[in-house]
């Protein structure tokens, strides 16, 4: 379909450990890592933010639930 042949890329050992090196690569970096907790300084900024921005009665109502629903989300 696209990239190289496969003839081509086991013609020899090398471009083989290129293949499977770069398949590798690629692997580790589309895989999700473990967070590292900034995920609550976050919510407790954005819950900053919304206690500073002046909204009214129901902008801050939707806000904090959807803030909640993300919160939910990286649980």
């Amino acid at each position: 379909m696209f990239g190289p042949k496969l003839t081509t890329v086991f013609a020899s050992r090398w471009r083989a450990l290129w293949f499977a090196a770069a398949t590798l690569s690629t692997a580790y970096c589309a895989t999700p890592h473990e967070q590292d907790g900034n995920e609550v300084a976050s919510v407790a900024e954005a819950q900053q933010v919304i206690d500073a921005s002046g909204l009214s009665e129901a902008e801050r109502k939707q806000a904090e639930a959807t803030l909640k629903q993300i919160e939910a989300l990286t649980k």
